[in-house]
């Protein structure tokens, strides 16, 4: 735990969240989580550093921009056009990651992740003590793992399809979350 002289540190990423739909920015989508959050402490507006979810992470965690980390879509596909993790790539960085950077400093470093690339299996582990995965963020990307699946023997249109009809199917039974509500729950623990 952080001594009393050192702030708490939370990272909340939303992808695809415009800052001039909340509340806090002036915006005027209902946001009553975020409005009281920054009225208890600070609330910044960031700006992207590129339109994708990894180097974009890999920006705020490194504070490097994508030409300069190297954790971009490039890094994550082998020669063989298949999908592999960027832990080799991530690491390269811990030096100034932020996760490890307040790890190494005393801080209790905990991630919740509803993304599917923003996983452990991706490598954006490196710094968390405790790393829970939540909605999509459980299923690794295709071909993401390094034990191949049944599922990657499927052609990409029959497996599209079928996981369609799935998600379509769960969806309409639970309502449609892609871990919001998981994620809140684990924070809240």
């Amino acid at each position: 735990m952080p001594s009393s002289d050192r702030p708490n540190v939370v990272v909340a990423v939303l992808d695809t969240a415009r800052a001039d739909h909340f509340g806090p920015f002036g915006g005027l989508a209902s946001t009553p989580a975020f409005d009281a959050l920054a009225a208890r402490g600070s609330a910044v507006r960031a700006v992207a550093t590129s339109p994708w979810t990894v180097p974009s992470h890999a920006s705020m965690f490194s504070g490097l921009l994508p030409f300069e980390h190297g954790v971009t879509g490039t890094a994550a596909i082998t020669e063989e056009r298949r999908l592999a993790s960027l832990s080799p790539a991530i690491e390269r960085l811990a030096d100034r990651w932020l996760p490890e950077a307040l790890r190494r400093n005393g801080y209790r470093t905990v991630a919740v992740s509803a993304n599917v690339w923003i996983t452990p299996p991706m490598g954006f582990d490196l710094g968390f003590e405790e790393f829970v995965p939540v909605g999509t963020a459980r299923v690794a990307p295709r071909g993401g793992t390094r034990r191949r699946r049944l599922q990657d023997l499927l052609p990409d249109g029959l497996l599209r399809r079928a996981k369609r009809a799935v998600r379509y199917g769960r969806d309409a039974r639970l309502g449609r979350d892609f871990g919001a509500r998981a994620a809140l729950g684990e924070v809240r623990r």
